[in-house]
């Protein structure tokens, strides 16, 4: 698969991947802000490219983020783009946690303190 995406120069660039994503799997492009995530968290050299050793890294943030994008589309009921404490609430009550405590967890997401959770606050272990 890497090489199916790769150029020839053996590291891949993010519009390689772009590319690629867009050419097998474009149910994923929608998501380009996932997919820029999970390259910036995949780089682990920091050179802005994909080596093969950071490759597998990259196919489980891309499966993570995809993931993540989709639960904070549900939760985002009214398809605004960001998750009010409401929206919040509700997609939580399954979990069976008391409105403080979901309180809590929300203003640790809501980094910029704007009342609402975008996706770029959102983080997959968070």
């Amino acid at each position: 698969l890497f090489n199916t995406f790769d150029n020839g120069d053996g590291k891949l660039s993010l519009a390689e991947i772009l590319t690629a994503i867009n050419e097998h799997y474009p149910h994923i492009i929608k998501h380009k802000n996932a997919i820029k995530r999970a390259f910036k968290n995949a780089d682990k050299s920091g050179d802005g490219s994909i080596e093969f050793n950071e490759f597998s890294t990259l196919i489980r943030w891309l499966n993570r983020y995809d993931e993540l994008k989709k639960l904070f589309q549900q939760i985002d009921v009214n398809d605004d783009h960001q998750i009010s404490i409401n929206e919040f609430i509700k997609g939580h009550e399954l979990l069976n946690l008391n409105t403080q405590l979901l309180q809590l967890k929300f203003n640790s997401i809501d980094r910029n303190h704007s009342g609402y959770i975008i996706f770029d606050e959102v983080r997959p272990n968070g």
